[in-house]
């Protein structure tokens, strides 16, 4: 009963331990000051408030489900910024060479002919005339130099977009954009430690279940799956 001490590690896990999740600071999440002690949390265990049916250790786990989706709420919070970041990714904007190529040469060819355009526009008065008609055609030619550049910026910058997962995982939060990421994340600390609040929180839940005292109105649906950018 020591205020020092924390009472979700005398359960098995502190949500709010850093060594737990080691991107806590990222998720904006309090670092748990208090005692972590495994020799305490196992007498706490012998004695009878650590009983399964003790009223002292269900107010404990009453107070570690309400900081698990705490923590949880961090998670979705992190989330929809790892999405946002992922989406600002440099590789979405990383055209294949040859388009760039391309590109490169239809720039060229719009600067070169619009010169020319201004050339025939000086040129245009006060003879007018043909002058005036090769200036716009010129003109008219450049643009539709332009107009190629954009098509293919857009048209492949939408197969880049195509090719990637655009995914955060439901676990952690963590973003990814290839399979290789995914599965790189899933040793970090960040994700392990997720793992850990879901599974303590889905342990709890059945305890309450198994006694017949449910939390009513908590949502009890929490996937473990990856998910993909609602939008």
């Amino acid at each position: 009963k020591d205020a020092s001490v924390c009472k979700n590690f005398l359960l098995g896990f502190c949500p709010f331990d850093k060594a737990a999740l080691g991107g806590i600071q990222k998720l904006h999440l309090k670092v748990c000051s208090k005692i972590h002690s495994e020799l305490i949390r196992d007498r706490f265990l012998q004695h009878a408030d650590g009983a399964p049916e003790s009223s002292l250790r269900l107010e404990y786990e009453e107070a570690l489900m309400d900081d698990l989706e705490e923590a949880l709420k961090k998670r979705d919070d992190f989330r929809k910024a790892e999405m946002e970041r992922i989406k600002a990714d440099p590789r979405l904007k990383e055209l294949p060479e040859k388009a760039k190529e391309r590109i490169a040469w239809l720039r060229k060819e719009s600067a070169k002919v619009l010169k020319r355009a201004e050339e025939f526009a000086e040129n245009a008065w006060p003879s007018g005339g043909n002058f005036t008609n090769m200036a716009y055609a010129l003109r008219k030619e450049s643009a539709e130099y332009l107009d190629e550049i954009d098509e293919i910026t857009r048209s492949q910058t939408l197969k880049l977009k195509e090719s990637f997962a655009f995914e955060t995982c439901e676990v952690c939060g963590t973003g990814y954009l290839t399979e290789e990421e995914y599965q790189r994340h899933q040793g970090t600390r960040v994700h392990e430690g997720y793992q850990q609040v879901l599974d303590k929180l889905d342990e709890l839940r059945k305890a309450q279940d198994k006694r017949g005292g449910g939390r009513k109105g908590k949502d009890r649906s929490r996937s473990r799956s990856r998910g993909k950018d609602p939008s």
